[in-house]
């Protein structure tokens, strides 16, 4: 564990940057092969490359999601706990009451930019041509355009329903940053009222919440916790004791905890009983999760458990994280958060599907059916990804420098302006 607050910020990007590139593949499988969400294409077939097992966590995208929410926990207990640990709890009951401050402003500032783009796409007819494809996903994305007076009220319904949990029609993708937002919450007021508890038995008490959650069937939810649980551990006496081991076989256990857990994330979201690698896991885990849950997000989630444990055990793992590629990703995650969903219904879409039915498909539909866009297939969907990926990036790096710079202002000054000034002296509790 690298112990400089430099170190941390590093490996955390490098973490944004992994789970912003899980979620964007995951869409765009979702879009245009949904077949790959399988363990194999049909009874009796040979598995496709990004079917098998390891392989498939790339374009299944439930680890990106585990792995925001795993580091919004981790990052809210960060500089909180690191002032507890040492005595200084005024500092760090500010600290937190700042953090919660900043919160809602800080996700709903960006969020509301994002969703007024995917309005005005709408509006525009730039998904119409998403309307008109074969694709599942993209048709139940996508929203009619609506009267202006319709339309309008319809855009701050939405922006409101993003922090209220009935999601957002416009950009669906942002039902997660609610979540983020309420688990980011519940982590402050956790570690708040834990502050003056020894740091063992606060461990205790979010592996205690994460076996809660475990029973309740909140398998996202778990990581929360879980992120708290390992900012503790990073910071005890065993990770120091385990950095300075020269033990062999610790870095065994590392490797093979990465590897279960990889295994065990690998679980598929259909047609489960078309491998006999996928029944097994769905065996084990009918025998320990909740009944009617919900069995991939669970497989995925105490996958990511066991890889970070891995990752406490392996020596140099946050080098690894803090590579300049991932950290540059991680520098940009929400911008490619926020924007990858409207591009994919909207430029990529229209480079894959194109923007109008041809004329020959046009003939040989039945009168009165509504025209279908045909599909180009894979290889011109990898040809068209690069130039898809370069105006994704780049529109994420001027969302960066100005849209997050103006919210990161913006709550700044709404916090300066409504926090109440420090008294030395007067003491919280």
């Amino acid at each position: 564990m690298t112990s400089t607050k430099e170190g941390h910020i590093q490996w955390i990007e490098g973490l944004r940057g992994i789970a912003s590139t899980l979620v964007w593949i995951a869409h765009v499988t979702r879009a245009f092969d949904l077949d790959l969400y399988s363990p194999v294409s049909g009874e009796g077939l040979t598995p496709r490359l990004l079917q098998l097992p390891f392989l498939r966590i790339m374009i299944q995208g439930r680890l990106g999601v585990i792995i925001f929410i795993y580091v919004t926990g981790y990052v809210c207990a960060l500089k909180p706990l690191a002032l507890f640990r040492r005595g200084n709890y005024e500092a760090g009951w500010s600290c937190v009451s700042k953090s919660a401050l900043r919160r809602l402003p800080r996700l709903l500032y960006p969020s509301a930019v994002a969703t007024i783009i995917a309005w005005t796409a709408t509006q525009l007819g730039l998904f119409e041509a998403a309307e008109m494809t074969n694709s599942y996903y993209l048709t139940q994305t996508v929203q009619d355009k609506l009267p202006l007076s319709s339309a309008v009220r319809q855009l701050f319904a939405n922006i409101f329903n993003t922090w209220t949990g009935a999601g957002n029609k416009y950009d669906v993708h942002q039902g997660t940053l609610f979540v983020l937002f309420k688990g980011g919450m519940f982590v402050l007021l956790f570690i708040t009222a834990t502050a003056k508890v020894q740091a063992k038995f606060r461990m205790g008490a979010s592996l205690l919440l994460w076996g809660y959650l475990w029973a309740c069937g909140r398998p996202y939810f778990m990581q929360f916790w879980w992120g708290d649980f390992m900012n503790d551990l990073h910071n005890s006496r065993l990770s120091q004791r385990i950095s300075w081991s020269k033990s062999r076989y610790i870095p065994f256990l590392g490797f093979l905890s990465v590897a279960v857990g990889l295994f065990i994330a690998s679980y598929p979201e259909s047609r489960i009983e078309l491998a006999s690698w996928s029944r097994w896991q769905d065996q084990i885990l009918s025998a320990i999760v909740p009944k009617d849950s919900e069995f991939p997000k669970f497989a995925s989630s105490f996958g990511f458990c066991l890889l970070t444990i891995g990752g406490a055990l392996l020596p140099g793992y946050t080098d690894i994280l803090s590579h300049r590629v991932l950290v540059w990703l991680g520098k940009r995650s929400f911008a490619v958060y926020l924007l990858h969903g409207t591009l994919l219904r909207w430029l990529l879409t229209w480079m894959v599907y194109g923007t109008a039915p041809s004329p020959n498909l046009q003939i040989q539909k039945p009168e009165g059916a509504s025209p279908k866009l045909e599909y180009a297939g894979n290889t011109w969907l990898l040809f068209c990804l690069p130039a898809w990926l370069g105006v994704l990036y780049g529109l994420a790096e001027i969302w960066t420098r100005y849209v997050d710079t103006a919210a990161e202002r913006f709550t700044n000054q709404l916090v300066s302006h409504t926090r109440q000034e420090e008294i030395k002296g007067l003491s919280l509790v």
